[in-house]
């Protein structure tokens, strides 16, 4: 056992050595970079010594990675010797950075406090407020909007103490931020309009470029995307880097995208493509990229692109939506439908996981207050106790008694009242309980909603599908047999136009016909009245001409 305890000691000591080794490589290395003969310019965003800036970006970009706290420190001590004091506050401001970055919160709130106390010593105060705003990030982010609103007032009573404008100015985004995650763009404009308001009275017009990209935000979220358009082209032309004006083109591009602008698209995709190219677009930034390109492709009917870009998406959920989307797009109707609804499991998945922990929360919260009332308990019964002690020791002291009864009766009312109290605390802690049981309830019902109103519209759109395809299709058998009947109509009207034609066309001729072989007739009729007629008397000449007249009239009426 000593023997495993000696080596197990002899590794940790190998490791510190390692590690301290390293460090003071990574500080000669820094010196040398740093402190030889060059100029100390500060052509920079934050006006720091030029080489000092160079090494912070160096720093920003391995910000998710270990090394970068001793790389901090390194930027701290380089700062000092140089008498940067700014420089020194963005080096404590980079370990904050990291831990937010990796999601710990302990950490994060401890070095809240150091850069905090250093701050305060030094001209530049709005450094205070650079991890506090990373702290109330993480709480928007992980939906304790509870914890959120108490750390923000906190913030908005130090802003107003220290009478910083940064800070008071950055209470109001926040104060933003909580109603745009809560769904409420609407009256998080307010907010962000009055940080502008704030700023521009302040004369600090070099702040305006975030809350401009704020509110650009939002009123791309409420579809109103010509002010979204002005507010991200000021907030480019106030970034202070290149990696703000990346994330304003990011969301210039979606607007584009949104408002079918491919022509002024492209151009924004040229610039995006730059600033990936020179490893601007990092960790969340580069994400929305790939989310953003994937989206572009998917409008422009490019879907081997699209799929390229949603490939390079980590967070699969998302990755899975476009995938859903791009299929749809193509009609592989199979596929679109399974990627969907592992995004939907995925997504309910997390959501459960984010109650859960939220619920996590509560419950220990209530352990806590339990363990309080427990404690309270404790005291209660030691009370009691010494209670017992005294009605003992009365019985002992006859002559005290007068004076024991008054002591016991005081003690009595000091009993009751802290009875009365753990009353009180058993109601409120009975309250909370009910509080967190109906707020379970309401999740559930709110859940419940979604799921029945997410079913309702595919009923409905399936019947709007259907009734559009059976309404194109009878309004296509309609014009059909109408052009039909017309046709027949015409045919008909012409075969009763030519009937008719042909009708009176006959008419004329009977009439014509009866003319013609009534006069013949007629004379026959006369001509051979008068031969047989008996008391007619006619020479032979007379008879013969009268038997020419018949046979010429009985000619005529056979050729007709």
């Amino acid at each position: 056992m000593n023997y495993k305890r000696i080596t197990i000691f002899a590794k940790d000591t190998q490791n510190d050595m390692k590690r301290f080794i390293g460090h003071t490589i990574l500080i000669l290395l820094a010196e040398i970079f740093l402190f030889c003969p060059i100029t100390m310019s500060q052509n920079n965003p934050y006006k720091i010594n030029d080489q000092l800036y160079s090494y912070y970006q160096k720093c920003n970009s391995a910000i998710r990675k270990p090394e970068v706290l001793l790389m901090a420190d390194t930027l701290f001590h380089m700062a000092k010797k140089k008498g940067d004091v700014k420089a020194q506050c963005l080096a404590l401001n980079l370990k904050s950075d990291h831990y937010y970055h990796t999601d710990n919160i302990i950490a994060l709130l401890k070095e809240k406090e150091k850069v905090a106390d250093f701050a305060r010593k030094t001209p530049y105060k709005q450094y205070i407020f650079g991890a506090w705003n990373r702290i109330i990030t993480y709480y928007l982010r992980n939906w304790e909007y509870d914890t959120a609103l108490i750390e923000l007032k906190k913030y908005q009573s130090e802003a107003l103490r220290l009478n910083n404008s940064y800070g008071i100015g950055q209470s109001y985004i926040q104060l933003g931020d909580v109603y745009f995650q809560q769904k409420m763009p609407q009256i998080a404009a307010q907010q962000y309009q009055q940080a502008v308001d704030y700023y521009k009275s302040a004369g600090k017009h070099n702040e305006l470029y975030y809350p401009y990209y704020t509110l650009a935000t939002c009123y791309t979220t409420l579809n109103d995307y010509k002010k979204a358009e002005e507010y991200t082209l000021k907030s480019i032309e106030l970034s202070p880097n290149a990696k703000a004006k990346a994330s304003a083109h990011l969301n210039l591009l979606r607007i584009y995208i949104r408002t079918k602008d491919f022509a002024k698209a492209e151009e924004v995709i040229r610039a995006l493509k730059h600033y990936k190219e020179s490893d601007i677009l990092q960790t969340g930034a580069l994400q929305n990229y790939y989310i953003i390109m994937a989206t572009y492709f998917i409008q422009t009917k490019k879907y081997d692109d699209a799929m390229t870009y949603g490939d390079s998406i980590k967070n699969l959920q998302i990755q899975w939506e476009l995938k859903s989307r791009i299929y749809e797009k193509m009609k592989d109707f199979e596929t679109a439908y399974t990627y969907q609804l592992n995004s939907a499991l995925m997504r309910d998945s997390l959501f459960q996981a984010r109650n859960n922990e939220l619920l996590a929360n509560y419950n220990a919260r209530f352990n806590n207050q339990k363990l309080e009332l427990e404690k309270k308990q404790l005291t209660l019964q030691n009370t009691e106790m010494r209670l017992n002690r005294l009605q003992d020791r009365e019985k002992m002291m006859l002559l005290e008694k007068e004076q024991t009864r008054i002591e016991l009766e005081n003690r009595n009312l000091q009993l009751e009242q802290q009875q009365t109290a753990i009353e009180l605390e058993k109601a409120e802690t009975q309250k909370q309980r009910l509080e967190v049981i109906h707020k379970q309830e309401q999740l559930q019902r709110i859940k419940m909603e979604q799921e029945t109103n997410q079913r309702k519209i595919w009923v409905v759109f399936s019947i709007l599908i259907l009734i559009s395809g059976f309404s194109s299709i009878y309004a296509f058998t309609r014009r059909q047999h109408a052009r039909h009947l017309k046709i027949e109509k015409d045919a008909a009207e012409k075969a009763r136009q030519q009937a008719e034609k042909a009708d009176k066309l006959k008419s004329a001729f009977l009439q014509n016909l009866s003319h013609e072989i009534r006069t013949p007739l007629n004379a026959i009729i006369g001509f051979n009245d008068l031969l047989n007629d008996a008391d007619a008397e006619f020479s032979e000449e007379e008879r013969s001409e009268l038997l020419g007249h018949l046979h010429t009239n009985t000619y005529y009426c056979s050729h007709w």
